[in-house]
């Protein structure tokens, strides 16, 4: 992303500022779904502001799931603005494996508890 640096008359707050410019990018596809964001220090420096206002701006956009960080590893475009929250495959049949299970047990007290009652 060239041409990063903000605006000082832009009544936003800086880290404000740079989520929007980095939303904006996800929205063009210039930031794509699983793409890795720069680094703090590398978009401090493009940005002109300090590495804490960086992860300021990457909590936000993580806090409205639009990436994903992990420690030592860095950020990732998790999803655009709009799209529904991808699903995991995997997740779903293994909570549908539970959900049948509970079932499968809820069955079975209920036929246990009416033979008791006779």
């Amino acid at each position: 992303m060239t041409g990063a640096r903000l605006d000082i008359d832009d009544p936003q707050l800086p880290f404000e500022q740079v989520a929007a410019k980095i939303r904006a990018a996800i929205e063009a596809d210039e930031l794509r779904v699983g793409e890795q964001l720069e680094s703090v220090r590398t978009l401090a420096q493009e940005y002109g502001v300090s590495t804490g206002t960086i992860q300021r701006a990457v909590r936000a956009l993580r806090e409205e799931g639009l990436v994903t960080s992990w420690q030592g590893r860095g950020a990732f475009v998790r999803r655009k603005p709009g799209e529904p929250e991808p699903v995991d495959d995997a997740s779903t049949g293994e909570l549908r494996r539970i959900v049948e299970g509970l079932a499968a047990r809820l069955d079975e007290i209920e036929r246990q508890l009416a033979e008791l009652r006779g």
